[in-house]
């Protein structure tokens, strides 16, 4: 009996290994107030985040905010890749649970748009360990909001999010 559950661990361990090399993105420096003076000048109402600066913002988001600080140390987070896909990302994680245990988990969020309250919500729907789905609660993921009303001067509004597979376009306005 002990064989076989030592067998099953050391298959589990072989299955769920990394296959892919998931690191940390590039750091890239994005600033929106940057942008919003170049469109002023510009007279372009639309700003268009690319998929690494979007990789660039999730990665220190998730480095610097509650939960996802915690889960860094709990379960030691050493990487993270988003991929875009029109009103969902899939996010492939590497976590490290058990020392010298790696796997990465691609998470699918699905992206809302609430022009009310000026923020991207981002729900977890789907979790999974290469091809085996995992159950959501096992991460306890919550939803992701990402505010854009604090990142912009009050003047500015966001009227429309547009998700695309090649990044998210952002039509502004004045907030009169």
């Amino acid at each position: 009996m002990i064989s076989i559950i030592i067998i099953i661990a050391i298959a589990a361990y072989f299955y769920i290994r990394p296959t892919e090399a998931v690191g940390w993105p590039q750091q890239i420096e994005v600033s929106l107030m940057d942008r919003v003076k170049g469109m002023v000048q510009d007279r372009a109402p639309v700003l268009h985040l690319k998929e690494e600066e979007i990789n660039s913002l999730a990665a220190a988001y998730m480095q610097e905010t509650e939960p996802y600080r915690s889960y860094i140390g709990e379960g030691k987070i050493t990487g993270l890749r988003m991929r875009l896909d029109q009103d969902t990302i899939e996010a492939s994680v590497k976590i490290e649970p058990v020392l010298m245990v790696q796997a990465v988990a691609k998470v699918t969020y699905r992206l809302e748009w609430h022009e009310d309250e000026q923020l991207i919500r981002a729900v977890p729907e789907l979790t999974k360990i290469k091809d085996l789905t995992v159950p959501q609660d096992w991460f306890a993921l919550k939803p992701i909001e990402i505010p854009l009303a604090s990142e912009l001067p009050a003047w500015v509004k966001v009227k429309s999010v547009d998700f695309g597979a090649d990044g998210w376009k952002f039509t502004l306005g004045l907030n009169l």
